[in-house]
């Protein structure tokens, strides 16, 4: 009896150590300025990126990272690898009523690294390993490839409400050729349709 107990303990204990899915990003399209934007959550509603970089500084807002524009990228700041950063999307604080609960949040595209030019991808880190969270709970691990093209990511549905936020971890990089720290380019949450 006391063996079926501890089994019985164990085999409920187990799913909650596991952590999040893991999942590797589909490498897809080549990221040119023709393929920034289109349809996304944007559709549904505007959001925003702020930034909390490893160390406790302040949050800031960032508009680099869902700005249509592969020439912009967010990068570490000064002296940082990036890891630890926490990239923090936020939702209206209010959704329209009919939207409330409604609209669908499935994956997110992004580029990796600063893809305004080959030398700046180069010389700069980029994201190797990403913890993504939703309302701080744990949604996956993602792994990137080290490539200028669009990276596609699915996870289960999750149906926004106001004041909801997702949040993109860094937890590895791909090292730079100059020692810089990790930059992205753009970040397109998918959902709405």
């Amino acid at each position: 009896m006391k063996i079926l107990r501890l089994s019985l303990i164990a085999a409920f204990a187990l799913p909650a150590l596991a952590g999040p899915a893991a999942i590797k990003a589909r490498v897809e399209e080549p990221a040119v300025p023709e393929t920034m934007g289109g349809c996304s959550l944007k559709c549904g509603f505007a959001w925003s990126v702020e930034v909390q970089a490893d160390g406790g500084q302040k949050a800031e807002v960032t508009k680099k990272l869902n700005d249509e524009k592969a020439e912009t990228a967010w990068v570490a700041a000064d002296g940082t690898s990036g890891v630890g950063a926490r990239l923090k999307l936020l939702f209206p604080k209010k959704l329209h009523a009919e939207a409330e609960g409604n609209i669908p949040i499935y994956g997110l595209d992004i580029i990796n690294g600063d893809w305004s030019s080959e030398e700046r991808w180069k010389a700069r880190a980029r994201v190797k390993k990403a913890r993504l969270y939703y309302r701080d709970k744990p949604l996956a691990d993602v792994t990137f490839s080290d490539n200028r093209r669009w990276q596609r990511v699915m996870f289960p549905d999750q149906f926004a409400r106001s004041g909801d936020w997702m949040t993109f971890e860094i937890l590895e990089i791909y090292p730079g050729e100059k020692g810089a720290g990790a930059a992205l380019t753009e970040i397109v949450l998918q959902g709405a349709h």
